[in-house]
């Protein structure tokens, strides 16, 4: 069961932030949607360990911290808002140094450089991504 996006007046801000990172599928979602807008279908394939009813959850959770928003025309597309960039931001940025800490303690001292898909990759190029990097870095 997904959390819900906490209300709470006297909550810290920290703690917030951590609600809302504290559930894999919704960090799959700020991560995937920072690449361009997709529809449920498309956040369906990309993120194949997460039921269709997860996805809408967490869509909807991370709409009432609006984090994302969809478009209002045909194809329903999902994106994120400004703030969500930020967060994002902060969360691909953390990835990287939790990964960078696993992998020092592991003896692998070499820094890797993450080339992202650009907004023009194909659904494929992205599931590619997914596969080869994205799942070291995100459980999504």
């Amino acid at each position: 069961m997904l959390k819900n996006i906490p209300t709470i007046k006297n909550i810290s801000g920290f703690n917030y932030t951590r609600e809302i990172l504290d559930d894999n599928c919704q960090i799959g979602l700020l991560a995937w949607l920072g690449f361009r807008p997709f529809d449920e279908n498309e956040l369906e394939l990309l993120m194949d360990q997460f039921s269709a009813s997860e996805i809408n959850n967490g869509l909807l959770n991370l709409r009432r911290a609006n984090i994302v928003e969809s478009h209002k025309n045909k194809s329903n597309r999902w994106f994120l808002t400004r703030v969500g960039q930020n967060l994002r931001s902060i969360l691909i940025n953390t990835a990287i140094w939790g990964r960078g800490q696993i992998d020092n303690q592991n003896g692998n001292n070499g820094e890797k450089e993450i080339i992202q898909p650009d907004q023009e990759a194909s659904l494929g190029e992205l599931l590619r991504f997914r596969d080869q990097v994205g799942r070291m870095y995100f459980k999504c």
